[in-house]
């Protein structure tokens, strides 16, 4: 978005043809696409993706989400990680702690001293991503430092929890089934109960995997009942 907004097509075709030739998948151009819609047409294409909220709802607060306000509506790189740091962070440094110390793990946030936080922010778009490479200037600065079969790998995936599993478990699904057959959750006017209801059969069946979705369903209802109730 960067790029295009900036008129430097070039280097972004460059970088959208390496990056499929790295990872062979659609999905970074279509979030690229997605960076480029107006605010209520972001909305309106997350929520079609499994259309369980209730119509009237996403009517009323479609131009009013703070995600699509400011992580999805960057103006560029240096804006974006701003922006991550500013809203996301925290979340994520909140996990790392609580995680660590309830396993009583000594664990460190190496790149967050400030120093190198800031020469980031101020470093230029293509020393941070170049050739369809991310954290382009650490992974050139690391060379002959670390493994090579590590420094190049593509595939990192953070720490998730296995909750697609958890879900299909009988102690879970006594759970989530009596929230969503409970009165309170069919009349928050937001989520539509029997599409919910559906689609939760369909993950127990392995068919799908809406894990984060049923874990927004679930929390959203216990959070209404125990601060709005």
């Amino acid at each position: 978005k960067d790029l295009f907004l900036h008129f430097k097509w070039f280097t972004l075709i460059k970088e959208i043809y390496c990056y499929l030739k790295i990872h062979k998948s659609l999905y970074g151009i279509k979030t690229f696409v997605y960076f480029l819609l107006p605010l209520k047409l972001k909305t309106r294409s997350r929520v079609n993706e499994n259309k369980f909220l209730k119509e009237k709802f996403v009517q009323e607060r479609s131009g009013s989400s703070s995600i699509a306000k400011t992580i999805y509506a960057s103006e560029s790189l240096e804006k974006a990680l701003i922006d991550h740091f500013e809203y996301k962070l925290e979340h994520l440094l909140k996990w790392e702690d609580r995680n660590s110390m309830r396993f009583s793990l000594e664990a460190r946030v190496p790149f967050l001293d400030y120093r190198l936080v800031e020469k980031s922010l101020a470093t230029v778009a293509d020393q941070k991503i170049r050739g369809g490479t991310t954290k382009f200037i650490l992974k050139e600065a690391m060379k002959d430092i670390v493994p090579e079969k590590i420094r190049a790998r593509m595939d990192k995936v953070g720490f998730g929890t296995p909750q697609n599993n958890w879900f299909r478990k009988p102690e879970w699904q006594k759970m989530i089934n009596a929230i969503l057959n409970s009165k309170s959750f069919s009349e928050r006017n937001i989520i539509e109960a029997e599409t919910a209801k559906k689609l939760y059969q369909k993950h127990l069946k392995g068919d799908i995997n809406i894990a984060k979705e049923i874990w927004k369903w679930i929390h959203l209802e216990l959070w209404f009942r125990e601060f709005i109730d």
